[in-house]
């Protein structure tokens, strides 16, 4: 039996003749009701966020920084992906924006020391937030995002609505209420018993 991060993975397997079961991508098992308890449901005066090189909207992007420059005291910048402290460069309004460097140690212990918000395109990045217990917005670009926020509740919005539904996000208490399938995780385990 295939393990599927979403529905519609699981679905398109089982129409190709494998067995899968939606256990919800691995990285979000452990995000558990008592783990999502212990994220602060208000922001943080500290913010690090992210944007992505591949899926570029200069548009929204920026706006995504100027929305944050208004909404935080200190802004900290994660180049998740190898191209995209490069796209950091190309924007605006980017004075007294700190770079954490792009390497998952540095991330985790900056997660770690600041506990910022997490606020960003990288889906893994606000999931990688939520495991060290940081309250995450992420951005939906793609469809990777939509799903798993559609079966996992992961409070993603999409980035062309950052203008209406950001600095409210940000600004409003937001429980993290990650919907886990256990049942199916266990089961998927239990075949390699």
């Amino acid at each position: 039996i295939h393990s599927a991060r979403d529905e519609k993975t699981k679905e398109f397997l089982n129409e190709l003749g494998f067995k899968a079961i939606n256990t919800g991508c691995a990285t979000i098992w452990k995000l558990t009701p008592e783990h999502c308890e212990s994220i602060p449901k208000y922001k943080s005066e500290n913010v690090v966020f992210t944007l992505t090189d591949y899926n570029k909207d200069r548009i929204n992007d920026q706006m995504l920084i100027d929305i944050l420059k208004e909404n935080y005291k200190n802004i900290f910048f994660w180049p998740q992906g190898s191209g995209d402290y490069d796209y950091f460069k190309e924007m605006h309004n980017t004075d007294c924006i700190k770079i954490v460097p792009p390497l998952l140690e540095e991330y985790q212990s900056f997660l770690s020391k600041v506990g910022p918000d997490y606020v960003g395109t990288r889906l893994h990045g606000g999931i990688f937030a939520l495991q060290q217990k940081c309250r995450s917005i992420i951005l939906s670009i793609d469809e990777r995002a939509r799903d798993m926020n559609e079966a996992y509740n992961l409070g993603c919005i999409e980035r062309n609505e950052i203008n209406n539904k950001l600095e409210k996000n940000i600004n409003t208490k937001r429980d993290s209420n990650i919907k886990i399938d256990t049942d199916s995780i266990n089961k998927w385990k239990e075949q390699f018993d």
